[in-house]
């Protein structure tokens, strides 16, 4: 996640639980990092934007998952669906945070 301006382990640990509940990605945030003080130690408040650009698009919670799946009848379907949109996120971000860190 270096690309996209994420360089603590912490911050990739919160997007990997995520794929639970995007709701639990502030949480684990606040556990792993505690104070708004540590957090802005640790990222600016533009590398904080594409994060939040990045989970905003990157792949829905399991159940997210599960629905689709049974929607498209087809498991590789469902796979692929939510790669794809955990790619055009990744893509997203990384473009957003490499341009807009020309300009800052």
């Amino acid at each position: 996640f270096k690309p996209l301006g994420i360089s603590s382990w912490r911050i990739t640990s919160a997007i990997i639980t995520g794929l639970s509940a995007k709701e639990s990605i502030v949480s684990v945030i606040e556990i792993l990092i505690g104070d708004a003080t540590a957090l802005k130690a640790i990222m600016t408040s533009f590398q904080a934007f594409c994060l939040l650009l990045f989970i905003l698009l990157y792949m829905p919670c399991v159940a997210t998952f599960a629905a689709v799946r049974k929607e498209l009848h087809s498991t590789p379907l469902a796979i692929g669906y939510m790669v794809l949109q955990t790619i055009v996120a990744y893509i997203v971000a990384t473009s957003v945070y490499q341009i807009g860190s020309l300009f800052i």
